[in-house]
């Protein structure tokens, strides 16, 4: 039947519209509103007016909210959904208010059997575009789907995944509710739909994505805390973002320390699905301290899979940080520590066993990141040849040693940047910077190398200049190229461009010259000309002769053979033979051997 009404019908449709708010506010019986409810009357829906799109199906749905009147709808729905389409869910927001009312039931313990059963059907109405739509309380209709979800329902969910999953993207699960922040993909972390997400979207989800928590009294449980329940996903996600995740990360619950924090769970739960996270976490993760009195630390002793392992390693650490804490208490962080204030730490009883025992108890006890922590906290502190000492002790099986190789290798630039000392130790420094750069990845790698090389070849550096490293060269820099044939390639472009500023400039005293040579021939020839005036042929080319002189001791300069220019003292002879005004050889561009002479020609030797 199509959609619409004629005015014959207004009435009509205005007479059921009160009909359905009189049944809303109690003063007409459910039957008697049945009574007057026909597929005719479903069907035609106003497409002008105030009531433009307010279907009856719309109208139904906005009396359910208040779950004592939603049988109107549900009654409706039963008895006519094999006519029953989407058109008839008008306006769209039809959908937000579906879904409303089976979350409310939901949490309300209202959803029965017979009430899913119509809920599915009306899902398939739901196109992409419609899980956008929100609520008035900015609630998305794609969140609202994913809390049913998270209070126990996952038919609904399922059913609109298994309609839209090719086209669905990450942006769907980070809709979160204005009020309450949580995204959807926290709210589904612990359904039985989670493993299909993540496989599905585990390439972009991140570390921003994995501290998602909500407002309010959850605020301490991040999604990362949501799917510690969940192995296959825990894991997926341990191998993503071991590197990135912080001691904040494990340590955060509901409690400090409490069974609900990511850490507690993994050392009461160890077992060989989490095991390696558990034992990474120690060994690898800074800051990460518990006390040999806590809860956590009962639970590494009660866990039999764990007490062997992690107990001296705990205890190391615990003792390593409250030395660390210690040095931290007593001196001021700074931009630079002064010598006063170096030499007082030097002496300070405190740094001198943070240096000695409790760093050999804890590297004995296999923590990777000692020297990182010892690094920092003496950045902090300003000390910066004691921190950059530390840094590089940090070993290769560290998660921060591409942070910690960036940090050397722009330690060393700068240091060979500001050094008053000799070219050979600014060269020594430069060396360093790039030993540490060219271990790094190949993004940090090349924005390294391209500073270094600026510092190499214009003896200077600002963000600037122009980079004269070509991206081929750049590409063949790799982690086994040495320092000095990167050196080496630097030093040539350096003297190719030397040479290519040299042959500029004398290619411009030419250009002075030839316009010299220019102006004597027409007084020459203007000379001659005059029948009144004898020429003395010594004087009169006597300034030509100077000019020849001075073209031959430019030429002579010239680290350019006589084969590879044309500026030889032949073609400016034959210059001033011409006819004044002509072109001459001088106003050629540079010849194929000149231009190759300014270009950088790639060494095809290569140290390794």
């Amino acid at each position: 039947m199509k959609r619409g009404i004629d005015s014959s019908d207004f009435n009509a449709f205005i007479t059921l519209k009160n009909q359905i708010k009189a049944y809303a506010d109690g003063k007409i019986t459910l039957e008697t509103l049945l009574a007057q409810i026909t597929l005719e009357s479903i069907k035609n829906t106003p497409t002008d007016g105030p009531d433009k799109d307010r279907s009856v199906i719309f109208m139904l749905l906005t009396v359910a909210q208040n779950l004592k009147k939603s049988d109107a709808f549900f009654t409706v729905f039963k008895k006519y959904k094999e006519q029953i389409t989407k058109d008839d869910f008008m306006p769209k927001i039809s959908f937000v208010l579906l879904v409303k009312l089976a979350l409310l039931m939901q949490t309300e313990n209202q959803l029965q059997k017979e009430h899913l059963e119509l809920f599915l059907i009306a899902i398939e109405y739901i196109d992409l575009d419609d899980l956008k739509l929100k609520s008035k309380e900015g609630k998305p209709l794609f969140w609202l789907l994913a809390q049913i979800a998270y209070h126990g329902e996952e038919t609904l969910f399922k059913k609109m995944w298994d309609i839209h999953k090719d086209r669905l993207t990450i942006d769907h699960f980070r809709m979160t509710c204005e009020s309450s922040g949580e995204s959807a993909l926290w709210l589904l972390a612990a359904t039985n739909q989670i493993e299909n997400i993540w496989e599905r979207f585990e390439n972009q989800i991140t570390i921003k994505d994995l501290r998602n928590t909500p407002i309010g009294p959850l605020s301490d449980i991040s999604l990362l805390n949501r799917i510690k329940t969940q192995p296959t996903v825990f894991s997926m996600t341990w191998k993503k973002f071991a590197k990135q995740i912080t001691a904040n990360d494990l340590l955060l619950g509901a409690a400090p320390m409490s069974d609900n924090s990511v850490l507690c769970y993994l050392l009461a739960n160890s077992n060989c699905n989490n095991y390696e996270a558990t034992l990474q976490s120690f060994k690898q993760i800074p800051n990460l301290s518990i006390s040999p009195d806590s809860h956590a630390y009962n639970l590494i002793l009660q866990n039999l899979f764990l007490s062997d392992f992690l107990k001296s390693l705990v205890y190391a650490k615990y003792y390593f940080y409250k030395s660390l804490s210690s040095v931290k208490s007593k001196f001021k962080p700074s931009h630079s520590m002064n010598s006063a204030e170096l030499e007082r730490l030097n002496h300070d009883a405190d740094f001198k066993n943070l240096r000695t025992t409790e760093t050999d108890n804890v590297l004995k006890e296999g923590y990777v990141n000692t020297f990182y922590d010892i690094g920092k906290m003496l950045e902090e502190l300003g000390a910066h040849e004691l921190a950059f000492e530390a840094y590089a002790k940090v070993p290769d099986s560290s998660f921060y040693k591409n942070e910690v190789y960036e940090k050397l290798a722009l330690y060393w630039h700068g240091k060979a940047l500001n050094s008053p000392l000799s070219k050979a130790f600014q060269k020594a420094c430069l060396e360093k910077a790039l030993s540490w750069a060219l271990k790094c990845p190949q993004d940090i790698r090349q924005h390294c190398i391209k500073r270094i090389a600026l510092t190499c070849i214009l003896d200077n550096y600002s963000p600037d200049y122009q980079q004269p490293v070509s991206e081929n060269l750049l590409a063949l820099i790799g982690e086994h190229t040495t320092p000095q044939w990167c050196l080496e390639q630097f030093e040539q472009i350096k003297q190719t461009l030397l040479l290519k500023k040299k042959c500029h400039q004398q290619k411009e005293e030419i250009k002075e010259l030839e316009s010299a040579l220019k102006e004597q021939s027409q007084k020459l020839a203007t000379l001659k000309k005059s029948p009144n005036i004898a020429l003395d042929d010594n004087d009169l080319t006597l300034n030509i002769k100077n000019i020849l002189t001075q073209t031959k001791k430019i030429l002579s300069k010239n680290t350019i053979s006589s084969t590879q220019s044309d500026f030889s003292s032949t073609a400016v002879l034959t210059s001033f033979r011409a006819t004044p005004g002509a072109s001459t050889p001088l106003d050629k561009p540079l010849s194929k051997e000149e231009e190759t002479l300014t270009q950088f020609t790639f060494s095809p030797s290569r140290a390794n």
